[in-house]
């Protein structure tokens, strides 16, 4: 019988906000696979430079090896949103706590500076 992967909860704790690209706060949301998952309710969260925000978001199992990109976009009213870059990183398979900092996208930001805690932790397997 072949033994499966062990696969890896990746739960995403805190985004940190060390500097704003734009003046008093960015309104900001996270995109996953092309999906929009935060903020959960409502298009955008306006978060102001020197903040913690809380995510304790799921984002899913994973195996080690296993890409990860999530990607940090500001909502625009009047023009296209703004990416501003993505937190990427493989997963190792390790079980702990992490954090990744923002990849900018400088054709859209020079200035924003993020940070992106996460954590992962061995998902049980039942026989």
């Amino acid at each position: 019988m072949e033994q499966k992967e062990q696969q890896y909860e990746i739960i995403l704790l805190n985004l940190y906000c060390y500097m704003v690209e734009e003046d008093g706060f960015d309104d900001i949301y996270l995109k996953f696979n092309g999906k929009k998952f935060w903020p959960i309710n409502g298009k955008k969260m306006g978060i102001a430079a020197d903040t913690v925000t809380t995510l304790d978001i799921k984002l899913g199992e994973f195996s080690p090896g296993e890409p990860i990109k999530i990607e940090l976009w500001d909502w625009d009213l009047l023009s296209a949103d703004d990416f501003y870059g993505d937190f990427s990183f493989v997963f190792e398979g390790d079980e702990g706590s992490f954090s990744t900092d923002l990849q900018q996208n400088t054709r859209k930001t020079r200035r924003a500076r993020y940070r992106l805690e996460w954590e992962a932790f061995p998902v049980p397997s039942f026989k």
